[in-house]
């Protein structure tokens, strides 16, 4: 399974009425703000911003109104794939390292409070893409966790060594992980 679902909460600001809508998704995007070396919780949280929404139609009220969007996880897939948003829209490169993590990762923090499925938050992670280079051209390197050998192996064309352990970092574009 590789679809989640979103919670879309809308709340409006003139009668508090809640509207709940549900999207599915088969990336999470996760992005940076100022912090020199964010979790991967943060950026996924930074992703997850609310917002305001001027000239939102209630269909309680019936009036044309500001509300607030909050947008969490309402379930997660079992194979996720996260993209960190890398790159400007003037095209800049984002060179921000992530902070590192061992294989386990609880995701509970990302999840709508009133989740049935937010017991389902513990993932490992299997495999790494990274990015080297501009938003003009670049080369592309894996990073891969091998289960029979219990080790890691950077893949890049054709060569492919071992590693003692994944690196992530300034060059983390893409990270796949299996729920436990």
């Amino acid at each position: 399974m590789i679809f989640g679902i979103h919670h879309i909460k809308v709340i409006c600001n003139k009668c508090n009425n809640i509207s709940n809508n549900f999207e599915t998704f088969n990336t999470l995007n996760a992005s940076f703000n100022d912090n020199k070396e964010p979790t991967l919780i943060e950026c996924l949280l930074n992703d997850m911003t609310d917002e305001i929404l001027d000239g939102y139609q209630c269909d309680n009220c019936k009036e044309k109104t500001q509300a607030k969007k909050e947008r969490r996880i309402w379930k997660l897939p079992k194979n996720l794939i996260i993209v960190f948003k890398r790159f400007t829209y003037d095209g800049r490169k984002i060179q921000t390292p992530i902070q590192s993590f061992t294989e386990d990762i609880d995701l509970k923090n990302i999840y709508s409070k009133i989740s049935p499925h937010n017991n389902q938050t513990d993932y490992k992670l299997v495999s790494i893409v990274d990015h080297h280079g501009s938003i003009n051209g670049g080369h592309y390197t894996a990073q891969g966790y091998n289960s029979k050998e219990k080790k890691w192996f950077l893949y890049d064309d054709q060569n492919v060594h071992s590693l003692e352990n994944h690196h992530i970092g300034q060059s983390t574009y893409i990270l796949f992980l299996n729920s436990k």
